[in-house]
């Protein structure tokens, strides 16, 4: 018998909280990954392993970066990246390759060009 990986675990758990928090339902992501629910089911609990390609459309159906599926430093990664435009994408990856200092500084200067002028 197969006995699951604790990172298949993981990646299943978070499959699972985003789904809910987004409102997506079972069926509807078994119909992103041409695949049946019952499999989604088999994913959630990490019954089987998620191929790489799955992780990506499923994450492209909850819109949010295939990173926020995988486990690792909650401090250092963004647990959800919407990716809502090809702006925002842009955006994303000019910031990655930055320092968290740049990183940081870059957001409040985005910050202060979002504000309202009479805000500033």
């Amino acid at each position: 018998m197969h006995v699951p990986d604790a990172i298949d675990i993981e990646v299943g758990r978070r499959l699972r909280s985003l789904r809910l928090k987004k409102g997506v339902s079972q069926v509807d992501l078994a119909e992103a990954g041409s695949i049946t629910f019952q499999q989604v089911q088999k994913y959630e609990r990490g019954a089987n392993r998620l191929s790489a390609s799955m992780l990506c459309r499923f994450a492209a159906k909850l819109r949010v970066s295939p990173l926020a599926l995988l486990p690792g430093d909650e401090d250092d990664l963004i647990e959800e990246i919407a990716v809502g435009s090809r702006e925002v994408a842009e955006a994303v990856a000019l910031l990655s390759p930055l320092s968290r200092s740049e990183q940081q500084r870059m957001v409040q200067i985005l910050r202060l060009a979002a504000a309202p002028f009479d805000e500033v």
